[in-house]
């Protein structure tokens, strides 16, 4: 098991550290240059392209969806009742993403390229969580996007807590047996059903089948590390959303290379069965840097994108190399990053909770 601080766990901070070195490094290096951005918002050809670790570092984002089902498990089992749960959510997501998505309107409505400046639906819609691919076909006549593009990966999140605080309030001694019947279900409905149609959209958008069994893992995981009742469900049930992924990396990875997917998928699951094992050799994640990384990742990984890229962008304008400007920039996104988790995160989520606790009673907390 990893040491605790706290609350918090290190060795899932240094896993969160990790992931969002990934993201960046992606972000900072890849997505916004030539040869892979037709726009070239960063106008330079990346000396990083074709480096793998660089070129996959969007995979950051799936080992933060089995980081958040291990934290969310957790988090159902502390809560007093599905409201008490939902509040925490509210305490934890909202505070930063209300700041940092008014801070990346302004800033890149000063700074950034024209066709990032936000519009006020698409303020509205991303305060709200609203993806825009389904805002398109419920109201076609109203252009919608995000205000970050970062943003997509919290819409996948805030419905995975609501199935999964649905499913716990079903029955909280058989969440795992009943997780796992949903995990199956939504996978064998997306290989009969497909995800095209009216059916195919519902399965997408409440059974998510892409992400799913990363959230199931991280599930398992805890319910393993907690030695909790259902361990053993949680043991046979692991390998299921395991070989869905992998599955998926060899026969459905587009024109991303199997192979690389198929590695990158296991070294996720791999760091999550050393953990469990309480291998030695996750110490690094366990250091100051890591945990400190770790610890702001939900406000760095908020702030890092459009308004990271617009500052490299500047930089390499003004003539500066893109091995010069990334560092920079990286270092000016960690320190404001550690401000919005001192300043915003944290406080923000124990006003959230104290005013909840006000305004709501007690007893139904506990109830519901």
């Amino acid at each position: 098991m990893g040491n605790s601080t706290g609350q918090r766990i290190q060795t899932l901070d240094g896993f969160r550290a990790l992931a969002i070195l990934l993201v960046t490094a992606f972000h900072f290096t890849i997505t916004f240059t030539a040869p892979r951005d037709p726009l070239s918002h960063i106008p330079v050809t990346s000396p990083f392209s074709g480096f793998l670790p660089f070129e996959y570092g969007w995979i950051g984002v799936e080992l933060f969806f089995v980081i958040s089902g291990f934290v969310i498990l957790m988090t159902l089992r502390k809560s007093a009742g599905i409201l008490d749960f939902a509040r925490r959510r509210i305490a934890r997501i909202w505070p930063p993403l209300i700041v940092a998505a008014t801070l990346t309107a302004i800033i890149v409505r000063i700074i950034g390229p024209q066709d990032w400046h936000t519009m006020p639906q698409d303020y509205v819609a991303s305060l709200l969580l609203l993806d825009p691919k389904f805002m398109a076909i419920a109201a076609p006549d109203l252009p919608v996007k995000w205000v970050d593009p970062v943003y997509w990966s919290l819409a996948v999140e805030i419905r995975f807590y609501a199935v999964a605080a649905a499913i716990y309030a079903v029955s909280r001694e058989a969440f795992i047996r009943n997780w796992l019947i949903w995990q199956a279900a939504v996978a064998f409905a997306a290989l009969i059903i497909g995800t095209e149609g009216m059916a195919g959209l519902i399965i997408t958008v409440v059974g998510m089948p892409k992400y799913l069994p990363y959230f199931t893992f991280g599930i398992c995981c805890y319910e393993i590390w907690s030695q909790g009742s259902e361990r053993r469900w949680a043991l046979a049930g692991a390998t299921l959303p395991a070989l869905l992924v992998l599955e998926a990396s060899l026969f459905h990875a587009d024109t991303r290379s199997p192979l690389v997917l198929v590695v990158a998928n296991t070294a996720i699951f791999s760091l999550f069965v050393l953990f469990l094992r309480g291998s030695s050799t996750l110490a690094i994640f366990s250091s100051r840097p890591m945990l400190l990384i770790g610890q702001t990742s939900y406000s760095f990984y908020l702030i890092h994108d459009f308004i990271g890229v617009s500052l490299i962008r500047l930089f390499v304008i003004a003539g500066a190399p893109l091995l010069v400007a990334v560092p920079i920039v990286y270092g000016i996104c960690l320190a404001a990053a550690v401000a919005m988790f001192r300043s915003i995160e944290m406080r923000g989520k124990d006003l959230v909770m104290r005013w909840t606790d006000r305004l709501t009673r007690p007893q139904l907390i506990r109830n519901l």
